[in-house]
C-alpha cells in the first residue's frame, strides 16, 4: 500500500513537497520512510521546499527539514538559511556565528508555539547586537521580553501584537488560575494598551466581540482606564431625557470613533438641543465615516453659524469628494468664520475643480478668509494651483494702480492687492520645488512689475530656485539665460569662481571676468563657441587663448579656430570642420541680412568660409547639400558656388536632389550641375529635361550650354545639340528660348 502511495506521490511530483514534508514532523517510521524517498527523488525543488520549512512555526517541523536536508547531503551555508537550519536543530551557539545573518531566521521564531524557543530567540538576537524597531517586529520582542513600557512606546505599531497577547492570557488565566504568570502577562498587556491609548479601542472591540464572556471585564476595564467609556453605555447615554448627558455622550462618541456610533448620531443631528446636534456633527467628523455625508451637507444650511461652520469641518475630516461642490457654494457664506471652515475643507477634499473658486475667494474675501483660501489652495497643489496663483499674481499686478500721485490711486484697493501677492507669493514659495520651473517660466514677456515679485517668490523659495536660475545660465536659448541672470541679481546672488560664475559673466557678455576664473569657465566658453552670434563665439575664443586652454577634440579644435578666423587651422581639421563652417556660413549670412553686421566685412568671412571648405573638398559634400536643401535664400547662392567649385565629386549625390526636392531646389540643383561643366553632368541635365517644371527645364538648357563649351568629345557634342534640339519643341516659350541661345552660342548651323 505504502508503495503504490510513493508511485502515485512521485507522479504528483512537486505539488506534492508540503504535505510530504508535513508527514516527516508526526508520521510513523514507515511514512516518513516514504516521504525521504519521494524527497529524494524529487531532488532540488523538494530541497528548496525543506529550506523554506526550516522557518517553520513548528519546532518539530523545523528539525524534521533540517534532518531531512541533511539526509539528502546538503550543507548550511554562512547565510540566514544555514543560521536557520542550526536553530532549527537548536545548535544556537553555531547560528550566532552567522552574525547578522542570523536575524531574521530568529525574528521568524517569534512565531513558535512554545514560550521557550521564543525566549532564546529574543536572547540570541541580544547577543548578536540587533536592536528592534518601532514596528510588530519590534514590539513582539518587547512582548516576549515582558517589557510593556517599551512595548507601549512602539504605539500604534504594537497594537496587533499586544491586543493578540492580551486575548490569549485572558483565555489561559482563566482556563489556568492556578498559574498567576497568565495573570501577570494580562494585565502588563492590559497597562500597555492604556499607556497607548486611542488606537486600542478598534481592536479591542474585535477581542469582545470574539470574546464576549471571557473578555468583556478586562477589556471594559482597559476602556476606563483610557479615561472613554464603553460604546454601549455612550449609546444609551445618547437616547437620555436630559440634553447635557446626550451632549457628552455625542462628544464620546466622537473620541472613541466607532462605526456603531454612526447612525445614532446621524439620529442625533435632528435633537432638539442645537448643542446635542452641534456635538454629533463634530463626532461624525471625528469617525469620518461617508454614511454620514449627506447628512452633513444638509446642515451647511443650518439656521445656525455654529453648526454651518462644524458640518464643513466634518466634512473636510470625511474626506469625500463627493462634498466638494457643497463646500464650494459654502464659500458664499455670510458668515467669514463658515467661509473659512469650507476653504480649510476644500484643502482636505478638493481638486482642481476647487481651485477656481478658492482663486476667487483669495481674491475678493477679507483677510482671514484669504489666508484659509490660501492654504487650502496649498494643500491640493498641482500643476494648476501653480499655474493660477501665477496669473492671479501677474494679473493683480498689472491691473493695480501702484502710483501713489495718480488720480486714479485707491489706498484700499492697493493694500488689498498686496496682501493678495503676500499671500500668493507664500503660496508659490511653499509649493517649491514644483513651482520653481513654472515661475522661472513666468518670467518671458513680462512686465518690470511682475517680474520683481516673480524674483521674490524665487528668493522666498531659496537655494532650490537658485539651483534652477542657476542652471538656466546655460539654457540653449539667450532670452532665458538672460531672464535667469536677471533674477539671481533682484535674489542677491552674488557670482564666485566656479562654472556657475563664469556662465553668469558670459550672459553679461564680461568676457574678462569669465576669463579670469580661468578652467571652470572653459566648458561655457566652449558652449559660446557655438553661438549664434559671430561676435560672442570671438569672445569666448579669446577668453579661451588667454586661459591658455588648447581644444582636445576635433570638433572643438574646429569652432574654436573658425570663431578666431584662423582658415589654414580649420582646413586642416577635415571632416570634423564642415558642420561648424557651415553653421558660421549661415550665421554670418543672417547676420548680414538683419543688418547686425557690416555687409562688407561679413562678406569677407564667407569668402573665406566657402574656400575653406573648398579645399576640404569631397568630405564637405553631402553637409553641404543637406543644407542645400533646407537653408535660407540668401544662403543658398554660397552653398552652390562652394558645391560648384569642388567640382564633379558633386554630381553623383546632386543627382538625388534632382530627383525629391520641390522645383525651386532642384532648378539650383541643375544650376550647379551645368555651371560645374564637365561631361560627367549630361546624365543628370538630360534627366533634368524631362522634369515636370519649366524652371527646371531651363536650367537644364542652360547647364548643357556652359557644358558645350568645354566638350572635345565630337560624340558627346552631337549628343548634347541632339538635347538642344529637342528642347525647341518643348511647350514652354522659356525653355525653347533657352534652347536658341544655347545653340547659337554653340555655333549650330542646323535647321
Amino acid at each position: 500500500m505504502l508503495e503504490k502511495v510513493k508511485t502515485i506521490l512521485l507522479a504528483i511530483g512537486e505539488a506534492s513537497l508540503k504535505p510530504v514534508i508535513n508527514s516527516l514532523a508526526y508520521s510513523s517510521p514507515q511514512v516518513r520512510q516514504i516521504s525521504r524517498e519521494v524527497l529524494g527523488k524529487i531532488g532540488k525543488p523538494a530541497q528548496y521546499e525543506l529550506m523554506r520549512a526550516l522557518i517553520h512555526s513548528d519546532r518539530f517541523m523545523r528539525l524534521a527539514a533540517a534532518e531531512e536536508l541533511e539526509e539528502m547531503g546538503w550543507k548550511p551555508k554562512n547565510d540566514a538559511i544555514g543560521a536557520a537550519y542550526w536553530f532549527a536543530r537548536q545548535e544556537w551557539e553555531t547560528g550566532i556565528k552567522m552574525g547578522w545573518a542570523a536575524v531574521d531566521p530568529l525574528i521568524a521564531l517569534f512565531r513558535d508555539r512554545d514560550e521557550t524557543i521564543r525566549r532564546k530567540a529574543v536572547e540570541c538576537l541580544d547577543r548578536i547586537g540587533w536592536q528592534p524597531a518601532q514596528d510588530t517586529v519590534g514590539a513582539d520582542y518587547w512582548i516576549i521580553k515582558r517589557n510593556w513600557q517599551e512595548c507601549a512606546r512602539i504605539g500604534a505599531p504594537a497594537v496587533p501584537s499586544l491586543t493578540a497577547f492580551f486575548a490569549d492570557m485572558v483565555n489561559l488565566s482563566i482556563q489556568e488560575p492556578n498559574r498567576p504568570q497568565y495573570r501577570q502577562d494580562r494585565d502588563g498587556a492590559a497597562q500597555a494598551l492604556i499607556l497607548i491609548g486611542e488606537p486600542v479601542i478598534e481592536p479591542l472591540l474585535t477581542v469582545l466581540k470574539d470574546n464576549p464572556e471571557t473578555a468583556s471585564e478586562p477589556v471594559i476595564e482597559i476602556f476606563s482606564q483610557i479615561g472613554k467609556p464603553a460604546s454601549a453605555p455612550l449609546l444609551s447615554a445618547l437616547r437620555s431625557r436630559q440634553p447635557s448627558i446626550r451632549r457628552l455622550a455625542a462628544r464620546a462618541l466622537g473620541k472613541i470613533a466607532i462605526a456603531e456610533a454612526v447612525e445614532p448620531l446621524i439620529r442625533a443631528l435632528d435633537d432638539m438641543d442645537d448643542e446635542v446636534c452641534r456635538q454629533a456633527v463634530i463626532a461624525l467628523g471625528n469617525i469620518g465615516s461617508r454614511q454620514a455625508l449627506e447628512p452633513l451637507i444638509l446642515r451647511l444650511n443650518d439656521l445656525k453659524e455654529d453648526i454651518r461652520r462644524e458640518a464643513a469641518v466634518a466634512l473636510g475630516k470625511i474626506g469625500d469628494h463627493r462634498a466638494q461642490l457643497p463646500l464650494i457654494k459654502t464659500l458664499q457664506d455670510i458668515s467669514a468664520d463658515v467661509k473659512i471652515a469650507a476653504a480649510n475643507a476644500l484643502g482636505q477634499v478638493g481638486d482642481d475643480h476647487a481651485v477656481a473658486p478658492l482663486i476667487n475667494t483669495l481674491r475678493r474675501e477679507g483677510e482671514e478668509v484669504q489666508k484659509a483660501a490660501a492654504e487650502a489652495l496649498l494643500a491640493i497643489g498641482g500643476p494648476l494651483v501653480i499655474e493660477m496663483l501665477i496669473d492671479l499674481l501677474t494679473g493683480i499686478t498689472d491691473s493695480t494702480n501702484w502710483n501713489p500721485d495718480s488720480r486714479t490711486y485707491d489706498l484700499k484697493a492697493t493694500l488689498s492687492a498686496g496682501y493678495i501677492q503676500i499671500k500668493t507669493k507664500w503660496v508659490l514659495a511653499e509649493l517649491a520645488p514644483d513651482s520653481i520651473e513654472p515661475l522661472i517660466g513666468a518670467l518671458k514677456g513680462r512686465s518690470g512689475q511682475v517680474r520683481f515679485h516673480l524674483h521674490q517668490a524665487l528668493g522666498m523659495i531659496g537655494e532650490a530656485a537658485v539651483a534652477a536660475l542657476r542652471r538656466r545660465l546655460e539654457d540653449p536659448e539667450m532670452e532665458w539665460r538672460e531672464l535667469a541672470a536677471d533674477a539671481l541679481d533682484a535674489i542677491g546672488w552674488q557670482p564666485g569662481s566656479d562654472r556657475n560664475a563664469a556662465a553668469y559673466w558670459a550672459v553679461r557678455r564680461e568676457w574678462k571676468k569669465c576669463a579670469a576664473i580661468g578652467e571652470p569657465a572653459v566648458p561655457v566658453l566652449i558652449h559660446y563657441l557655438t553661438q549664434y552670434d559671430a561676435w560672442e563665439r570671438m569672445a569666448a575664443a579669446e577668453a579661451l587663448q588667454k586661459i591658455g586652454w588648447q581644444p582636445v577634440t576635433d570638433a572643438e579644435a574646429a569652432v574654436y579656430w573658425i570663431a578666431l578666423q584662423e582658415w589654414h587651422k580649420v582646413s586642416n581639421l577635415r571632416q570634423a570642420a564642415v558642420t561648424p563652417l557651415i553653421n558660421s556660413l549661415n550665421d554670418y549670412t543672417r547676420q548680414i541680412t538683419i543688418g547686425t553686421i557690416d555687409r562688407d566685412e561679413g562678406m569677407g568671412v564667407i569668402e573665406m568660409i566657402r574656400k575653406t571648405l573648398v579645399q576640404i573638398g569631397e568630405p564637405a559634400v553631402v553637409p553641404l547639400l543637406e543644407d542645400f536643401r533646407r537653408c535660407s535664400p540668401e544662403t543658398r547662392p554660397h552653398i552652390s558656388a562652394a558645391l560648384v567649385e569642388i567640382g564633379e565629386v558633386v554630381l553623383e549625390p546632386l543627382a538625388d536632389i534632382v530627383g525629391k526636392e520641390n522645383a525651386v531646389i532642384r532648378a539650383e540643383a541643375v544650376e550647379i550641375a551645368g555651371s560645374i561643366q564637365s561631361e560627367k553632368a549630361l546624365p543628370l541635365l538630360q534627366r533634368a529635361l524631362q522634369d515636370t517644371a519649366f524652371i527646371v527645364r531651363e536650367k537644364a538648357v542652360e547647364g548643357l550650354e556652359k557644358t558645350g563649351k568645354i566638350l572635345r568629345d565630337n560624340k558627346l557634342r552631337v549628343e548634347l545639340i541632339e538635347m538642344l534640339v529637342d528642347s525647341l519643341k518643348d511647350p514652354h516659350s522659356r525653355v525653347r528660348s533657352a534652347a536658341q541661345h544655347a545653340l547659337k552660342n554653340l555655333d549650330w548651323q542646323g535647321k
